[in-house]
């Protein structure tokens, strides 16, 4: 569901059973979104390889990020 922070929560199972939930996400990220996935030790980003200036963003942010926490 779309919250009104205009973010995509999905939950699957990690048997793959209802990887069908993922369709909207991949669709979000060849349109330039960026995606994050907690686990249970870090955080990992999301971003398609193909633009440039999105990767650049995703790189500096959690290095920043890393910085704060280290």
């Amino acid at each position: 569901k779309i919250s009104g922070g205009g973010l995509l929560y999905v939950e699957a199972d990690s048997s793959g059973a209802d990887s069908w939930k993922l369709e909207p996400l991949v669709d979000l990220l060849k349109q330039g979104a960026v995606g994050v996935i907690p686990t249970d030790t870090l955080y990992v980003a999301l971003c398609p390889l193909t633009t440039p200036s999105l990767l650049r963003f995703c790189l500096s942010y959690f290095k920043a990020a890393s910085s704060v926490i280290a």
